[in-house]
């Protein structure tokens, strides 16, 4: 089971937990209600905790278009993601990544970024046809549904499951809602 910082102020207690749990997997990075804000430092001290914490993975980071009422500038979330991206490249880590109705952006971004490693979709709602698309063209794409899925008309959530084969499904533990 992972375990996620999700902003520079949640990294010493991810460190500190798995520290004492052999069995969670540390990972760290910014998410993008956290994009903004942060100190100059910030991808150099990311790149610190995951060299310092061993079995480390980069996540979460990502884009959201639909930041429950916080307003999270646009750019300031693809500059923050891209950059997270290319260091889970430079260090060659499993990354997992937050996306909410920005599949085209997220293509892209992991078209640029060349990533040979996993890449966790984590809590996935996207269509049937972005989650196709994106299981194509990237063979490390592994897919978590979110709760939030089965929100959607049952007819629209089978055909996302559908295109998901079964050996790139992961059990999805964000909760209380994930």
């Amino acid at each position: 089971m992972a375990v996620k910082g999700c902003r520079p102020s949640d990294w010493p207690s991810v460190m500190s937990l798995c520290a004492q749990h052999a069995q969670l997997v540390p990972s760290f990075g910014v998410h993008p209600w956290d994009v903004e804000d942060l100190a100059d430092s910030w991808l150099e001290d990311l790149k610190s905790a995951i060299e310092s914490t061993p079995g480390a993975m980069l996540g979460e980071c990502g884009l959201d278009r639909c930041t429950r009422g916080k307003q999270v500038d646009w750019e300031t979330q693809k500059s923050a993601f891209r950059r997270q991206l290319g260091l889970a490249k430079e260090l060659g880590k499993t990354v997992s990544i937050h996306c909410v109705r920005a599949p085209a952006e997220l293509e892209s971004a992991l078209a640029e970024a060349g990533l040979t490693h996993p890449i966790i979709l984590h809590s996935w709602v996207g269509s049937a046809d972005s989650t196709a698309a994106l299981l194509k063209r990237f063979p490390s794409v592994l897919i978590s549904l979110s709760g939030h899925l089965f929100q959607k008309p049952p007819a629209k959530a089978m055909d996302m499951v559908s295109v998901v084969p079964a050996d790139r499904l992961l059990v999805e533990s964000d909760a209380p809602d994930g």
